[in-house]
């Protein structure tokens, strides 16, 4: 469970991070400071669970960073599509 919870946590840190610094370039003030909310819960939670994690669930932690990051970029241009609808 804790190889899963590692994984889970990474993932949602880094995809926050990588989603929050596309809306900070675009200027979208209000909503990276709720994603921040969501970063620095993501940070407690790992950091109540890595203190004790094996080489195993460093290893998820890792390949969740990886995959967050990978997931952002992709779900920020829907994200942005969705926003921007109607606008020309």
């Amino acid at each position: 469970m804790s190889a899963f919870l590692l994984f889970l946590s990474s993932f949602t840190i880094v995809f926050l991070l990588g989603f929050q610094s596309q809306v900070v370039r675009d200027k979208h003030w209000l909503f990276a400071f709720f994603i921040s909310l969501g970063i620095g819960m993501c940070q407690v939670a790992s950091m109540k669970i890595i203190p004790n994690a094996t080489m195993t669930e460093s290893i998820f932690f890792i390949l969740g960073g990886a995959c967050g990051i990978s997931s952002s970029i992709p779900a920020h241009s829907i994200w942005k599509k969705w926003y921007y609808k109607g606008e020309k």
